[in-house]
């Protein structure tokens, strides 16, 4: 945090998390102040219940959202879901978005369906229709991070 002395301006810093608050704390100057703000995102926005494609139904299906990039773990998604019956939606756009492409290709299909569809980069709201339709998502990132934004 001593890029160009701009931690001597800060007076405050914000984590999402208190893991995240521990892992930033020995790069902050001491005597800073923090603070965890729980909760970045609205959840109740997420409440809604979709009419699901009955083709979906009891398929177990898992979101990754964010940037197609080596740290986010995209590839290590795409090797778990290979071994399951299960699918993978994937929301996002990146350096790796080739690569994933052509990986999924050889993932094949579940009752008719493909394994790994992709999405590419949405709105809010295409957003949160896609996590209301999956089971879980999946943050398989190679670094420590707040769990994304």
């Amino acid at each position: 945090m001593h890029i160009l002395k701009a931690n001597k301006k800060i007076r405050w810093y914000v984590a999402v998390t208190s893991v995240m608050e521990n892992v930033c704390k020995e790069y902050i100057t001491h005597g800073r102040n923090t603070k965890v703000r729980y909760k970045p995102v609205d959840i109740t926005y997420f409440g809604g219940v979709y009419n699901l494609d009955e083709k979906y139904k009891g398929i177990p299906t898992f979101l990754f959202l964010g940037r197609l990039s080596y740290e986010k773990g995209l590839d290590l998604a795409l090797e778990a879901i290979n071994g399951l019956n299960a699918r993978l939606l994937i929301v996002g756009d990146g350096a790796l978005k080739e690569y994933c492409i052509e990986k999924a290709r050889g993932i094949g299909t579940l009752n008719g369906i493909d394994k790994v569809e992709f999405l590419g980069w949405q709105k809010e709201e295409q957003i949160v229709y896609e996590m209301n339709r999956c089971w879980a998502i999946l943050l398989p990132s190679r670094v420590k991070e707040s769990g994304g934004l």
